[in-house]
């Protein structure tokens, strides 16, 4: 029994001075970690900013884009005499030539006239302009 006593004395003995050095351990732990989210919102935080930046950067660059492939080639517009005078389209396969986005121009604004005895198809320039197509300066 003594010597039972005796073993849980010295135990206690030997685990008393570290029995501190975990607190001591988990409160650095605790700054570290603090430190660490810290640093992890900071970094999330930048990250957003450059997604910002980098979002606003491609939507200037798709609307310049979008622009660009909206601008009709000023010589594809053709005149074609009529009974009534002149009717000026824009020429179907000079667009196909010449305009990557020809496939998308809206159908609505094509046009087929009778000029000099035969039947010629374009589109209408005003059509095209009240549609968002713009004409080369």
């Amino acid at each position: 029994m003594i010597r039972a006593l005796f073993r849980s004395l010295l135990l206690v003995a030997l685990l008393s001075p570290a029995l501190p050095a975990p607190l001591a351990a988990q409160a650095a732990d605790s700054v570290r970690r603090s430190q660490e989210g810290r640093g992890l919102v900071i970094g999330l935080a930048a990250l957003a900013a450059l997604g910002f930046i980098l979002h606003e950067r491609n939507e200037d660059r798709r609307e310049e884009r979008k622009k660009r492939a909206r601008t009709l080639p000023g010589e594809c517009l053709v005149a074609w005499p009529t009974r009534e005078g002149n009717a000026t389209l824009y020429d179907p396969d000079c667009l196909d030539a010449r305009l990557e986005a020809s496939a998308s121009l809206p159908l609505g604004c094509a046009v087929t006239v009778r000029s000099e005895g035969r039947f010629v198809s374009g589109f209408s320039p005003r059509c095209l302009r009240e549609e968002g197509w713009h004409t080369e300066d």
